[in-house]
């Protein structure tokens, strides 16, 4: 009997140890990471995410009784805990071996589709009102400007959704864009992007369109402007990586089917010059194939976010080519003319057999292939005039990172584009316009990324 009792005590008390250590082990983890979070500053920027992370929020009584402190502070030990990316990862598995469909803010979809998961209670509908109203503000200023919104992958990817997926938010936006923005100056994209749907116009792990959801989009855009797109045929399409793994993956760490990134380059060999961040550096190219050994892959695109990009086009060739078409025009007209002095020649000695009649005939026929041949110069000046006024023009993009695989698309109408990226330009949109005055000016935005973004007021 006493040897049971000194078993159960020795049980009991080899339970109790192992507890302490256990708890001695998490404190010991804790302090660790509270330490070394001291110690070690702040990562400002996750690569994989492709976003800022927070920072050490102040403590105020203020923010203390308001609770603000508190939701920051919890935010910021999430995003800045040590090994943060294999806990996640960790938390993801397991969150789906209970059966779980969703995870971080992110649903598994049907074809290995990662989606972002939207609620209209995530929104600061405040902010997104001020930069919508910003947005008609500018617009009303300048009539040569137009808006284009890009819907999120969840709203135009909705069929990859899982059974009973909830995605609220968007439509109250783009309702409140319908009140306060001219239709004209909508370029609306969701409709052909819906059309396409089957089609790869969305990266599976990321939160971007590709260059080919893109492109539907650039075909509206060039519509609206009274300009003819550039057929896919007309460019080398090279797959440039097949293992990008996105932003919306870094979010689960698990999942999804590494991606495509496909570049698009004009067969012709346009030239372009870029010149970045008004003299940091230049290039004669839309891509930096460096980037695709990086972090983000997504950077390949202009070397990834900068602030001001000035791309010129050499649209000589353009012109050129319609100076030999009109030089081919005048050579014909020339050699009309001389069949027609010719043959005048030769008839003028009937006429002069037949009469006054036929004199005024022969009049009244000159007269009319005079005029018709003067018409005909004045349309080809006109074509003329038309390609040189095309070279001359001027385009402002204004855009989030969703113009990245946009504007190289564009860029070929115009002789000149200015790519402005507000959330690393300190100077509103009006002041450049008077430094670089634009003949069209177009706003670009990713629509959750327009209501959360802190810069729009720079548009005034």
């Amino acid at each position: 009997m006493s040897n049971n009792l000194e078993k159960d005590r020795r049980e009991k008390r080899g339970g109790t140890i192992r507890f302490l250590l256990f708890l001695a082990l998490v404190m010991l983890m804790l302090g660790g990471s509270s330490v070394y979070m001291r110690l070690m500053p702040d990562e400002t920027y996750s690569s994989s995410e492709r976003r800022m992370l927070s920072k050490r929020p102040k403590l105020s009584k203020k923010t203390v009784m308001r609770g603000r402190f508190q939701r920051k502070y919890e935010v910021y030990l999430s995003e800045q805990f040590p090994g943060r990316e294999h806990w996640v990862a960790l938390q993801t598995k397991l969150s789906r071996l209970i059966g779980n469909k969703d995870a971080n803010g992110v649903y598994f979809g049907k074809d290995h589709y990662l989606l972002e998961q939207y609620k209209e209670q995530d929104f600061d509908w405040k902010k997104a009102e001020e930069n919508i109203r910003y947005t008609a503000e500018f617009l009303q200023e300048y009539p040569n400007a137009n808006v284009m919104f890009v819907p999120v992958k969840s709203s135009v990817m909705a069929d990859k959704l899982p059974m009973f997926a909830e995605i609220t938010g968007e439509q109250r936006f783009f309702d409140l864009v319908s009140q306060q923005i001219p239709a004209e100056q909508q370029i609306e994209v969701e409709s052909v992007l819906k059309e396409h749907d089957a089609e790869y116009i969305y990266y599976r792990t990321d939160h971007h369109w590709t260059t080919l959801g893109a492109y539907y989009a650039y075909e509206q855009w060039a519509e609206k402007m009274g300009l003819s797109a550039i057929s896919r045929s007309d460019y080398t399409i090279t797959d440039v990586t097949d293992t990008f793994l996105g932003t919306t993956y870094a979010k689960v760490r698990t999942g999804g089917l590494a991606d495509t990134i496909s570049l698009y380059e004009r067969k012709d060999g346009a030239d372009f010059q870029l010149d970045y961040n008004m003299g940091e550096f230049e290039s004669d190219s839309f891509y930096d194939l460096t980037k695709l050994e990086g972090d983000d892959p997504y950077s390949v695109f202009f070397g990834g976010n900068q602030a001001f990009i000035d791309i010129r086009a050499d649209l000589s060739e353009t012109i050129r080519d319609s100076s030999k078409n009109q030089a081919e025009i005048e050579t014909v007209r020339d050699s009309s003319k001389n069949q027609a002095e010719i043959e005048t020649v030769d008839s003028g000695k009937d006429q002069a057999e037949s009469g006054t009649v036929q004199d005024s005939s022969k009049n009244q026929a000159e007269r009319k292939r005079e005029n018709d041949q003067a018409s005909k110069k004045g349309q080809a000046k006109a074509r003329k005039d038309k390609v040189k006024k095309q070279s001359e023009k001027t385009l402002m993009i204004v855009k989030d990172s969703f113009g990245n695989c946009f504007a190289p698309l564009a860029a070929s109408h115009y002789a000149r584009t200015i790519v402005v990226d507000l959330r690393s330009v300190n100077i509103p949109v009006g002041k450049l316009l008077r430094v670089y005055p634009a003949d069209d000016i177009l706003i670009l935005y990713n629509s959750v990324q327009f209501m959360e973004d802190d810069n729009i007021v720079k548009l005034k």
